[in-house]
């Protein structure tokens, strides 16, 4: 034994020895291979064969993509040796098989020379060819080569659930809901989704930084405007793209105005006390307006009675119509106004009818205005004003010689004299009794300022009872102070300029109070004021074990106030009640904090310092239970950061404390607690606690329902039990790549058997591993993940873990995976292959946790027929259930059409432009004709020259079938026929008398032609039993010593009559008979 070539073993056998006379005769003769004898006095052949592969590549090895094309190219050669037999390769062989298989276990692919090599699995590979000599030597050749994976070149796509296209109302609670899932062509990588993040415009500009959206944050959609969401993917191969939802927000609708304010009603005339001669004419005048958004004044109509009794019909007299006042009496005029809201005012006027010698009953005073200088004041204002009322009867302004005249009923009045704005000067009239016609001259001295104004009660309720006091600053003297009306609170003082402060004291029925002490101001001229406590809003929610509303009753008080707030003090306390929600109103930004009491009807009382804020919202909720205890906040706050409301974590188990660890879980960073399934505090759903490592943060917590397609886009496998539904939850702050343990608490862990994962970018379902999970009690269970490893869903060491997975209750998978083929290729338009089909196969096991499954390799079909089918090998699940999968319908012709060329013979002579009409016919026996055969022509037919004819017709599978016949076109020599000779004819002359021979010999048929020769060598006449002339054939007459001879053998022929003869160029034809005996 010896070796020769890398790897390879020679064997040397004995030979039997023979001549090398008689080994080259025995090879000749083909009785022998080569190789099978040893030449005489050579050395029998110990040299290995040679094996050369181009092929794949040895150096460098060759690389290849998926699905890419790679040929093996090899060849096997004996070499010889000086002084060896040379035995000759007698086998030459080559197989694939899988590097990374051990050796015995992987199974070889024959592969020829020149064929293809399948690369359609990823992997390590070797193609190992064998060449075997005559001599038995064996060379091996290994050339190692791999298949890889093509790059991921398919963009991740994102999901946007939330928002939706409608219109937003600014300021409502919008919560960012989307997911991103990647995608690859079979073949190529999968890198998987990187980043999934969203940036928010409004009318184009970033609203916050870019790409700064995570699902489940909050959007900022507090201004008016367009807004788009978009949401950008990213996987691990710089693959991206981008989804965007568009969305309008707009202003919230403002609160319907409701009118409860009756029409102001305005008498003309007649004038309350009036006295009207008897026949005297009197028309009524009068209006109705309605306040500015009101709801519109509907009616406005008058009624008249004498002294009772009423004078024509109710609401009968219109403004500018006369009034019936023809009698003696006591009148009563009233108006009523009506808007369209149903509110309803009136204005009464009295007024008497007297006879003519009564005295009259009107007043007139006059006079000139004047100034200490004795200077005329125009401008002046003149205001008459009831007696010791203050009620302005009439007012009037000097003209510009300082006169004034008003017309009054007689009575007794005050007359108050102004000079014009800010010029400090006046004087009063007072207890003047007027009746008829009086001059009253005024001269104006220095004088104060007015302050005036109106007082409410503002955000504390309607006033039952409201003081005024004015203060001086310089010297702190109460310069005026009034108990007020309640059905008229306003008031008005005169005072000298200065700096004064208003003091306003009140109260409500309801035993709601205030003291307000306004900052200074200083008085230069007439100053209006509008008084009431500053005050804002605190609404208080009181809750119970189980999250309902407990009725209870509250009071807030408050001292001192903020610096700006337009107050120097205020003390307010104010009470309410109602049935889970209390609203109560208090002093914002005070130095001192607020004292809140709340009283439950079921629970203890509880007190509480607090803070108002001037923007508000001012909100907070007690719960009842546990002792009583205060969330600060509105019912979506989480003071925790963890995306769950702490008025939600409140109502965990435990009251509140779903760990049990002694603290409420809403004051922890790392715990927290809410309802299962995406359920609500209404859902009476079971709670579940996620409970983080200490010192880690847990964020953007929320449960879903696996089962909503809306929430999960893929429903757990239906071996998957999720008793709890699906947990998601980000845990920061964070070691980076460390191993950290989040603990579950639960209603039960019961029949749990370990720990689901969801891959939200792909939907694939799996299982942690078992030595990850921990049943610690009947109501706990730890899972340890690794942040950028095993249980993080966004795979990098970041320091923040990122887990959708859920309690599971596993059942066994006994279900195999579904095989299913696809072809590699498109057939044509009319369905059919003409060569080899590769069908590809996909197992899926989407339905049960063993998923995925390992697609068998593809199948090559190389037979021919219609409807074939397809049988992959068997794929199995991680449970080892298999199924093989079939895929029919594939049509495949690999044979050509046939056809044929009719009417001339193939190589016949023919005269030009007398060529017979040449036809073609096709047929295919499997796929069917594509369309009839076509005919084409390479030559003149009116020319002496070589002429070809080529028929060709497709199939529908896309072969063709062609063929040619060519013909030889002379045009006819100058010639006559001669006769035909002995023995045929014997007397050398055109003699067609019948001739006797005996059947089977072979006679001898010669003729003889005067003039020039024929072009084209004279036919034999196919011999017909009979007179009736035979068809031209293809066999020629031969010219034989100066005539023309064909020997016509007869054997096999029976006796009889027969006619022959033959075909000229000239396109004549003759005839003899002869008898065969």
């Amino acid at each position: 034994m010896s070796a020769r070539g890398s790897g390879s073993t020679v064997m040397v056998g004995r030979l039997r020895r023979f001549s090398s006379a008689a080994v080259l005769t025995l090879i000749g003769s083909g009785l022998m291979a080569p190789g099978a004898a040893q030449a005489e006095g050579l050395l029998p052949d110990s040299a290995a064969p040679t094996v050369v592969v181009a092929s794949p590549s040895k150096e460098p090895p060759t690389v290849v993509e998926w699905g890419q094309a790679l040929t093996a190219q090899y060849n096997c050669t004996d070499p010889a040796v000086e002084g060896q037999d040379v035995s000759g390769v007698v086998s030459c062989t080559a197989v694939v098989v899988d590097a990374s298989v051990p050796e015995g276990n992987s199974a070889a692919t024959p592969v020829e020379a020149g064929g293809s090599i399948d690369t359609n699995t990823p992997g390590t590979y070797e193609l190992r060819v064998m060449a075997t000599d005559g001599a038995g030597n064996v060379t091996t050749e290994v050339v190692p080569f791999s298949v890889v994976l093509l790059p991921d070149h398919t963009a991740p796509q994102p999901f946007i659930t939330s928002p939706g296209s409608s219109d937003v109302v600014a300021g409502a609670s919008l919560q960012a809901i989307f997911t991103c899932m990647d995608f690859t062509m079979t073949g190529a990588e999968f890198s998987g989704v990187a980043t999934c993040t969203g940036s928010l415009l409004r009318d184009g500009a970033l609203v916050g930084e870019p790409d700064s959206i995570n699902s489940g944050d909050s959007l900022a959609v507090t201004e008016p405007g367009a807004y788009t969401l978009e949401v950008t993917a990213r996987d691990g191969a710089g693959n991206h793209a981008t989804s965007a939802v568009g969305f309008a927000v707009v202003a919230p609708e403002p609160p319907p105005v409701v009118d409860v304010t009756g029409p102001s009603v305005a008498v003309v005339s007649p004038v309350e006390d009036a006295r009207v001669v008897q026949g005297a004419a009197m028309v009524a005048e009068f209006g109705c307006t309605d306040e500015p958004g009101g709801s519109g004044v509907v009616g406005c109509v008058g009624s008249l009675s004498r002294d009772g009794v009423p004078v024509g019909a109710t609401g009968s007299v219109v403004s500018g119509s006369a009034l019936a006042v023809a009698e003696l009496g006591g009148y009563r005029f009233e108006v009523t106004g009506t808007d369209a809201a149903g509110n309803v005012a009136t204005q009464v006027v009295g007024f008497s009818v007297v006879a003519p010698e009564t005295p009259p009953s009107a007043a007139q005073v006059s006079g000139t205005v004047r100034s200490e200088a004795g200077e005329v004041v125009p401008g002046a204002i003149v205001e008459a004003r009831n007696a010791g009322t203050g009620s302005v009867v009439s007012t009037t302004t000097a003209n510009e010689a300082g006169f004034y005249s008003l017309m009054l009923p007689a009575g007794t009045y005050d007359l108050h004299y102004r000079g014009p704005t800010g010029s400090s000067i006046g004087a009063e009239l007072l207890g003047l009794a007027l009746e008829g016609s009086q001059v009253r001259d005024v001269t104006l001295v220095p004088r104060g300022a007015r302050v005036s104004g109106v007082v409410s009660g503002g955000g504390v309720g309607e006033l039952s009872y409201a003081a005024v006091y004015v203060y001086d600053e310089a010297t702190g003297a109460i310069v005026f102070q009034k108990a007020l009306d309640v059905g008229d609170l306003s008031f008005d003082v005169e005072v000298l300029p200065g700096r004064y402060s208003v003091y306003l004291s009140g109260s409500t029925s309801g035993g709601d109070y205030f003291n307000t002490r306004f900052d200074a101001f200083d008085v230069v001229g007439d100053v209006d004021l509008r008084l009431e406590p500053v005050v804002v809003p605190l609404v208080v929610r009181v809750r119970g074990v189980d999250g309902e509303s407990v009725p209870a009753s509250g009071q807030l008080q408050c001292w001192t106030a903020p610096a700006g707030s337009g107050v120097q003090w205020q003390d307010v306390v104010d009470r309410s009640s109602g049935d889970g929600e209390l609203t109560l109103v208090g002093t914002a930004g005070t130095t001192t904090p607020c004292q809140l009491v709340v009283d439950p009807e079921v629970g203890p009382t509880l007190t509480r310092s607090i803070t108002l804020t001037a923007d508000g919202p001012n909100e907070l909720t007690v719960f009842t239970y546990g002792g009583g205890f205060v969330i600060d906040g509105g019912n979506d706050t989480t003071n925790d950061g963890d995306n769950v409301a702490d008025v939600v974590e409140a109502l965990a188990p435990n009251e509140g404390d779903g760990n049990n660890d002694g603290i409420k879980d809403f004051e922890q960073v790392n715990v927290t607690s809410l309802p299962v399934l995406g359920g609500n505090v209404e859902s009476d759903n079971d709670f579940i606690t996620v409970v983080a490592p200490e010192g880690a943060k847990l964020t953007n917590v929320f449960t879903l329902d696996p089962q909503d397609g809306g929430q999960v886009a893929t429903p757990p496998p239906a071996n998957f039990t999720l008793p709890e539904g699906l947990v998601k939850f980000q845990v920061s702050e964070l070691e980076p790549g460390s191993d950290q343990v989040v603990s579950i608490h639960t209603a039960s862990t019961a029949n749990v058997t370990g720990y689901a994962k969801y891959n939200q970018s792909t939907g694939v379902w799996s299982k942690l591993a078992d030595d990850r999970v921990s049943i610690v009690s009947g109501t706990q269970v730890d899972v340890r993940l690794t942040d950028g490893g095993e249980g993080d869903a966004d795979g990098v060491a970041n320091g923040v873990i990122d887990d959708p997975g859920a309690l599971l209750i596993e059942t066994p998978d006994t279900t195999p995976p579904t095989v299913t083929g696809a072809l590699a290729s498109t057939p044509n338009v009319d369905g059919w292959f003409n060569g080899d089909v590769t069908v590809t196969w996909r197992a899926t096991d989407a339905e049960f946790s063993s998923s995925p499954v390992a697609a068998p390799p593809s199948t090559i079909v190389n037979g021919e027929g219609q409807n074939l089918t397809a049988t992959s090998v068997e794929a199995c699940d991680v449970a080892g259930n298999c199924a093989t999968g079939t895929l029919g319908g594939i049509h495949i012709d690999r044979s050509a059409p046939t056809v044929t060329i009719d009417g001339v013979l193939p190589g016949g002579e023919y005269e030009p432009g007398r060529v017979p009409e040449v036809r073609c016919t096709a047929a295919d026996a499997l796929s069917g004709l594509a369309a009839d055969c076509a005919l084409s022509v390479a030559g003149s037919l009116n020319d002496e020259g070589n002429v070809v004819f080529t028929a060709t017709a497709d199939d529908k599978a896309g072969n063709r079938g062609s063929t040619t016949t060519s013909v030889i076109l002379r045009s006819p020599g100058t010639y006559e026929f001669g006769g035909f000779t002995s023995p045929v004819s014997t007397t050398g002359g055109n003699d067609k008398s019948q001739k006797t021979f005996k059947a089977g010999s072979t006679i001898p048929v010669k003729f003889t032609l005067t003039g020039t020769s024929p072009k084209r060598s004279p036919l034999w006449l196919q011999p017909t039993s009979g007179t009736v002339s035979g068809a031209p054939t293809a066999t020629t007459y031969s010219f034989v010593d100066g005539q023309w001879q064909y020997n016509w053998k007869t054997k096999g022929l029976a006796a009889g009559t027969y006619t022959i003869g033959v075909s000229l160029d000239n396109g004549k034809t003759v005839t003899t008979t002869v008898t065969l005996k």
